[in-house]
């Protein structure tokens, strides 16, 4: 039994590997493929992207890729679809790559490769059609960077295989394997060192015997097998370091340099998914939650993201999102829609806190429900509602001795209604409340106001 290339952990690779097809015009157009010509000198309304320009199937393409799937003992489906794979460099001028994914020609099969223990039949997950990019070629010293379209169109295949290869030496005879297929097959010319046959690694490790898979790094754009297999073995290496020294390997994508024998980061796919925030599903589920909020409060807070950000940040200050959310839903709302203007709007100038400030002064005590919502249209164009209050006496009046005086002077110059209210007349009740908010110019405590006209009225 062959050794292991790791003492401590078990390797596991997969691959996915471009082949140029050998076609005499691109994908989608009529443009020939010829290597080494002046650049831009293969080009059309297609390749280029020009408007009202149509794409039209390489019927040899198709071909030469029904050869490969066969070759490889694939399952060859009826039903295939091509899509755009959006993404935006100088040398893809469409904005897109058409490619298949969700249904791509074939899936299955595999390729038999011999190995120390005898013959391993290394599982590929698909093969699919799509049109390469153009070629970036860059100033030596940063002087520019040009770009060639004659390769924009391309046909390739893209063969993915299953995470089966446990070690480079795998790996390597893997793609000498697909290689020789490739070039019996007479569907291209397989030529790495002229980008015919590119090559992409997914490296991780596990500890010999586990069932689970470890964190994935892949390792981009190898164009040698001498650096295909320099390349898996500097990862191998960098990721038992992580792990012997306790840490975690993070999903990334990588680049190989030859001098130095070593892998860097190009991109690091955890740092972006750190760096998403909070979805509204989640948000709802949360604010469900933490809030105590019903569904269409919910609904509501989480439909734009500013709104949400708001609210949490009232309720931080203010400490009560049942509070926050009623006044934010109904009153907020109601003096943004007559300004026309929503959270987010540059021309909104309300923060949280003074909102919070304003909820806070109506718990007290100090302003009436009435009064602070008098007050928000100045409080949402950032004025203090404390300073508000103080300047213009605004505090709500709490005194008893006040009130019943108030309430003494209501009922001697409603003596009727009096009348009518201790003959059963209940309703009668709240016209005299008004008359006492009135009084005190709104700012009677409306439920002291009620308990002192309700006592008097029976005396």
């Amino acid at each position: 039994m062959s050794a292991p290339s790791h003492p401590d952990y078990e390797v596991v690779i997969g691959l996915e590997t471009h082949v140029h097809m050998k076609t005499r015009t691109k994908l989608f157009c009529a443009c020939e493929l010829v290597y080494g010509d002046e650049p831009n000198h293969h080009t059309c309304p297609t390749c280029l992207a020009l408007p009202g320009a149509l794409p039209v199937l390489n019927e040899q393409a198709v071909d030469f890729a029904l050869r490969a799937a066969l070759a490889t003992h694939c399952t060859v489906h009826p039903h295939s679809i091509f899509a755009r794979k959006n993404y935006f460099y100088p040398d893809l001028p469409k904005g897109y790559q058409i490619s298949q994914f969700e249904e791509p020609y074939c899936t299955g099969g595999f390729v038999e490769i011999e190995t120390e223990d005898g013959p391993k039949k290394i599982r590929l997950t698909r093969i699919h059609m799509e049109e390469d990019a153009g070629k970036s070629v860059h100033d030596e010293g940063g002087g520019g960077s040009r770009v060639d379209l004659n390769r924009s169109g391309t046909p390739l295949m893209e063969i993915v295989t299953e995470p089966d290869l446990r070690s480079a030496d795998e790996a390597e005879a893997y793609l000498k394997k697909l290689q020789s297929i490739l070039r019996y097959l007479d569907v291209s010319e397989v030529d790495l060192e002229h980008g015919h046959f590119r090559c992409d690694v997914n490296v991780s490790l596990r500890r010999h015997g586990a069932e689970e898979y470890g964190t994935r790094a892949e390792l981009k754009n190898l164009n040698s097998f001498k650096f295909i297999m320099e390349a898996i073995a500097a990862e191998i290496e960098r990721q038992a370091d992580v792990l012997d020294s306790g840490g975690t390997v993070q999903q990334c994508t990588l680049r190989y340099h030859p001098k130095t024998r070593t892998t860097s980061i190009m991109r690091r796919i955890e740092r972006a998914r750190a760096a998403l925030p909070e979805l509204p599903e989640a948000k709802r589920e949360r604010f469900a939650a933490e809030y105590g909020l019903g569904e269409r409060d919910v609904a509501t807070l989480t439909a734009a993201r500013p709104l949400a950000d708001f609210f949490e940040a009232a309720t931080r200050e203010h400490g009560d999102g049942k509070a926050v959310s009623k006044w934010l839903l109904r009153d907020v709302t109601r003096v943004l829609n007559d300004r026309d203007l929503e959270f987010g709007d540059a021309r909104v100038k309300f923060e949280p806190a003074a909102l919070a400030k304003l909820i806070g002064l109506v718990d007290a005590g100090k302003l009436t429900a009435s009064v602070a919502g008098d007050l928000l249209p100045e409080v949402v164009d950032g004025a203090d509602p404390a300073t508000l209050m103080a300047e213009r006496g605004l505090e709500a009046v709490s005194d008893t001795g006040v009130l019943e005086e108030a309430v003494a002077a209501v009922l001697a110059e409603n003596a009727a209604m009096v009348e009518r209210i201790r003959g059963g007349e209940d309703k009668l009740l709240n016209a005299l409340m008004g008359q006492v908010m009135k009084r005190t110019k709104g700012k009677a405590d409306p439920g002291a106001v009620r308990e002192i006209l309700a006592r008097k009225v029976t005396e």
